[in-house]
Protein backbone atom coordinates (compact mmCIF):
# COMPACT_ATOMS: atom_id res chain seq x y z
CA UNK A 1 0.00 0.00 0.00
CA UNK A 2 2.99 2.06 0.84
CA UNK A 3 4.07 1.83 -2.83
CA UNK A 4 0.17 2.81 -4.02
CA UNK A 5 -0.57 -0.81 -4.41
CA UNK A 6 -2.42 -3.33 -2.45
CA UNK A 7 -0.88 -6.47 -1.96
CA UNK A 8 -1.31 -9.82 -3.49
CA UNK A 9 -1.44 -13.04 -2.40
CA UNK A 10 1.16 -15.46 -2.62
CA UNK A 11 -0.13 -18.82 -4.62
CA UNK A 12 1.84 -21.64 -3.96
CA UNK A 13 0.25 -23.82 -6.39
CA UNK A 14 2.29 -21.77 -9.15
CA UNK A 15 4.64 -24.39 -11.13
CA UNK A 16 7.83 -21.78 -10.09
CA UNK A 17 7.14 -22.09 -6.68
CA UNK A 18 6.18 -25.98 -6.23
CA UNK A 19 8.04 -27.97 -4.49
CA UNK A 20 10.45 -30.00 -6.87
CA UNK A 21 11.59 -33.17 -4.94
CA UNK A 22 15.17 -32.41 -6.79
CA UNK A 23 16.83 -34.09 -3.52
CA UNK A 24 14.80 -36.67 -3.62
CA UNK A 25 15.43 -37.49 -7.40
CA UNK A 26 19.53 -37.64 -6.79
CA UNK A 27 19.52 -38.96 -3.36
CA UNK A 28 19.78 -42.81 -4.68
CA UNK A 29 22.46 -41.86 -6.75
CA UNK A 30 24.46 -40.30 -4.18
CA UNK A 31 23.74 -42.83 -1.85
CA UNK A 32 25.15 -45.26 -4.64
CA UNK A 33 27.96 -43.40 -5.06
CA UNK A 34 28.84 -42.63 -0.88
CA UNK A 35 28.51 -46.68 -0.72
CA UNK A 36 31.06 -47.45 -3.56
CA UNK A 37 33.36 -44.76 -1.96
CA UNK A 38 33.26 -46.69 1.77
CA UNK A 39 34.18 -49.54 -0.31
CA UNK A 40 36.88 -48.82 -1.39
CA UNK A 41 37.72 -46.95 0.98
CA UNK A 42 37.66 -50.07 3.55
CA UNK A 43 38.96 -52.39 0.47
CA UNK A 44 42.43 -50.55 0.16
CA UNK A 45 42.57 -50.39 4.34
CA UNK A 46 42.02 -53.95 4.11
CA UNK A 47 44.19 -54.62 1.65
CA UNK A 48 46.96 -52.24 3.21
CA UNK A 49 46.70 -54.10 6.42
CA UNK A 50 47.54 -57.59 4.44
CA UNK A 51 50.56 -56.17 2.73
CA UNK A 52 51.95 -54.67 6.49
CA UNK A 53 51.12 -58.12 7.84
CA UNK A 54 52.71 -59.94 5.10
CA UNK A 55 56.06 -57.84 5.35
CA UNK A 56 56.36 -58.08 8.74
CA UNK A 57 56.47 -62.12 8.36
CA UNK A 58 58.91 -62.17 5.59
CA UNK A 59 61.20 -59.60 7.57
CA UNK A 60 60.81 -61.55 10.24
CA UNK A 61 61.92 -64.46 8.42
CA UNK A 62 64.85 -62.69 7.15
CA UNK A 63 66.05 -61.78 10.51
CA UNK A 64 66.10 -65.21 11.88
CA UNK A 65 67.65 -66.35 8.58
CA UNK A 66 70.31 -63.90 8.93
CA UNK A 67 70.96 -64.64 12.74
CA UNK A 68 71.44 -68.32 12.31
CA UNK A 69 73.47 -67.86 9.65
CA UNK A 70 75.33 -65.05 11.66
CA UNK A 71 75.50 -67.28 14.86
CA UNK A 72 77.45 -70.28 12.93
CA UNK A 73 79.76 -68.24 11.36
CA UNK A 74 80.43 -66.10 14.63
CA UNK A 75 80.34 -69.68 16.66
CA UNK A 76 83.88 -70.74 14.70
CA UNK A 77 85.14 -67.82 14.60
CA UNK A 78 85.43 -67.18 18.27
CA UNK A 79 86.57 -70.75 18.65
CA UNK A 80 89.35 -70.06 16.19
CA UNK A 81 90.47 -66.95 17.86
CA UNK A 82 89.96 -68.19 21.47
CA UNK A 83 87.77 -65.52 22.59
CA UNK A 84 84.34 -65.59 24.77
CA UNK A 85 80.63 -64.32 23.82
CA UNK A 86 81.59 -61.51 26.06
CA UNK A 87 84.90 -60.30 24.56
CA UNK A 88 83.42 -60.65 21.37
CA UNK A 89 80.71 -59.19 21.59
CA UNK A 90 82.09 -56.07 23.06
CA UNK A 91 84.67 -56.05 20.03
CA UNK A 92 81.93 -56.54 17.27
CA UNK A 93 79.37 -54.54 18.77
CA UNK A 94 75.86 -53.86 17.06
CA UNK A 95 72.54 -51.82 18.02
CA UNK A 96 70.56 -54.84 18.64
CA UNK A 97 67.92 -52.96 16.55
CA UNK A 98 65.98 -55.26 14.71
CA UNK A 99 65.30 -52.54 11.91
CA UNK A 100 69.11 -52.39 11.81
CA UNK A 101 70.28 -56.07 11.91
CA UNK A 102 71.01 -56.43 8.38
CA UNK A 103 73.49 -53.41 8.40
CA UNK A 104 74.87 -54.38 11.54
CA UNK A 105 75.77 -57.74 10.69
CA UNK A 106 76.86 -56.61 7.33
CA UNK A 107 79.59 -54.30 9.28
CA UNK A 108 80.33 -57.16 11.62
CA UNK A 109 81.31 -59.22 8.74
CA UNK A 110 83.65 -57.06 7.85
CA UNK A 111 85.03 -56.21 10.10
CA UNK A 112 85.83 -59.91 10.85
CA UNK A 113 86.74 -60.07 6.71
CA UNK A 114 89.21 -57.51 7.99
CA UNK A 115 91.15 -58.75 10.83
CA UNK A 116 91.26 -62.23 9.47
CA UNK A 117 92.97 -60.57 6.25
CA UNK A 118 94.73 -57.63 7.80
CA UNK A 119 95.71 -59.33 11.51
CA UNK A 120 95.59 -62.69 10.51
CA UNK A 121 97.11 -62.49 6.86
CA UNK A 122 94.76 -64.94 5.55
CA UNK A 123 93.09 -64.81 2.55
CA UNK A 124 89.18 -64.83 2.57
CA UNK A 125 88.72 -63.96 -1.09
CA UNK A 126 86.85 -66.65 -3.42
CA UNK A 127 88.21 -67.92 -6.44
CA UNK A 128 87.01 -67.47 -9.36
CA UNK A 129 84.53 -69.73 -11.21
CA UNK A 130 85.91 -71.54 -13.88
CA UNK A 131 83.49 -71.27 -16.96
CA UNK A 132 81.87 -74.48 -18.24
CA UNK A 133 81.57 -73.23 -21.43
CA UNK A 134 84.94 -72.84 -22.51
CA UNK A 135 86.06 -75.95 -21.20
CA UNK A 136 83.54 -77.33 -23.46
CA UNK A 137 84.87 -75.72 -26.82
CA UNK A 138 88.49 -76.66 -25.88
CA UNK A 139 87.29 -80.74 -25.25
CA UNK A 140 85.72 -80.22 -28.76
CA UNK A 141 88.34 -79.20 -30.30
CA UNK A 142 91.09 -81.34 -28.65
CA UNK A 143 88.23 -84.93 -29.62
CA UNK A 144 88.29 -82.60 -33.08
CA UNK A 145 91.48 -82.79 -33.01
CA UNK A 146 92.20 -86.68 -33.13
CA UNK A 147 88.57 -87.35 -34.26
CA UNK A 148 90.40 -88.78 -37.85
CA UNK A 149 92.16 -91.92 -35.64
CA UNK A 150 89.24 -92.83 -34.67
CA UNK A 151 86.82 -94.56 -35.96
CA UNK A 152 83.59 -94.25 -34.00
CA UNK A 153 83.24 -91.65 -30.85
CA UNK A 154 79.89 -90.48 -29.77
CA UNK A 155 79.86 -87.87 -26.90
CA UNK A 156 76.47 -89.22 -24.61
CA UNK A 157 77.37 -86.52 -21.39
CA UNK A 158 79.12 -84.49 -19.65
CA UNK A 159 78.90 -83.17 -16.02
CA UNK A 160 80.57 -80.00 -14.53
CA UNK A 161 81.57 -79.89 -11.20
CA UNK A 162 84.38 -77.41 -9.49
CA UNK A 163 86.69 -80.25 -8.81
CA UNK A 164 85.96 -81.23 -12.98
CA UNK A 165 84.39 -83.19 -15.86
CA UNK A 166 82.82 -86.27 -16.29
CA UNK A 167 82.99 -86.89 -19.59
CA UNK A 168 81.19 -90.04 -21.08
CA UNK A 169 82.23 -91.12 -24.45
CA UNK A 170 81.11 -94.50 -26.54
CA UNK A 171 84.46 -95.93 -28.49
CA UNK A 172 84.33 -98.14 -31.63
CA UNK A 173 87.98 -100.13 -29.74
CA UNK A 174 89.38 -100.39 -26.70
CA UNK A 175 92.70 -98.85 -28.19
CA UNK A 176 91.30 -95.77 -28.58
CA UNK A 177 90.78 -94.75 -24.74
CA UNK A 178 94.16 -93.83 -24.62
CA UNK A 179 94.09 -91.55 -28.05
CA UNK A 180 91.20 -89.70 -26.17
CA UNK A 181 93.35 -89.81 -22.61
CA UNK A 182 95.92 -87.94 -24.30
CA UNK A 183 94.07 -85.46 -26.35
CA UNK A 184 91.87 -84.20 -23.01
CA UNK A 185 95.46 -84.11 -20.71
CA UNK A 186 97.06 -81.99 -23.28
CA UNK A 187 94.06 -79.22 -23.07
CA UNK A 188 95.79 -76.11 -21.99
CA UNK A 189 94.72 -72.47 -20.62
CA UNK A 190 94.20 -70.10 -23.22
CA UNK A 191 97.20 -67.98 -21.71
CA UNK A 192 100.25 -69.57 -20.33
CA UNK A 193 100.96 -73.24 -20.60
CA UNK A 194 98.93 -74.63 -17.89
CA UNK A 195 96.85 -77.43 -18.06
CA UNK A 196 93.50 -77.25 -17.78
CA UNK A 197 92.95 -80.76 -16.15
CA UNK A 198 95.74 -81.85 -13.66
CA UNK A 199 94.83 -85.72 -14.18
CA UNK A 200 92.22 -87.59 -16.54
CA UNK A 201 91.27 -90.96 -15.37
CA UNK A 202 89.55 -93.61 -17.89
CA UNK A 203 86.71 -95.68 -16.32
CA UNK A 204 86.39 -99.36 -17.08
CA UNK A 205 86.08 -100.17 -20.47
CA UNK A 206 83.59 -103.19 -21.25
CA UNK A 207 81.99 -103.95 -24.54
CA UNK A 208 78.16 -103.23 -24.62
CA UNK A 209 75.61 -105.40 -26.83
CA UNK A 210 76.26 -103.26 -29.83
CA UNK A 211 79.71 -103.96 -29.74
CA UNK A 212 80.93 -100.72 -28.57
CA UNK A 213 82.87 -99.24 -25.80
CA UNK A 214 81.61 -97.08 -23.70
CA UNK A 215 83.56 -95.15 -21.01
CA UNK A 216 83.67 -92.32 -18.74
CA UNK A 217 86.65 -90.04 -18.35
CA UNK A 218 87.25 -88.21 -14.85
CA UNK A 219 89.23 -84.97 -15.29
CA UNK A 220 90.21 -83.51 -12.32
CA UNK A 221 90.94 -79.87 -12.64
CA UNK A 222 94.20 -78.96 -11.12
CA UNK A 223 94.37 -77.68 -7.14
CA UNK A 224 97.36 -75.55 -7.23
CA UNK A 225 96.57 -73.59 -10.66
CA UNK A 226 98.21 -76.07 -12.78
CA UNK A 227 101.78 -77.03 -14.17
Amino acid sequence: RALGASPAPLDLRRDDLAYARRFDQVKGGLAVALGLLLLGTGFLLWRAKKEKEVAQVEFDTMVARVRDTADSVEKTFRTDLKLSEEEFAKKYRISGDRLRTVPDYARRVGQMHDYLRNEMGLSTEVPPIRSSLEVLRQVHAALTSVREQLAYCLANTGNFTQRGLDLSLVLSAPEHVDIVKNALEGIREKEGDRKVFAEVVPGTVKQDRNGKYPVTFECLYPRDGGK
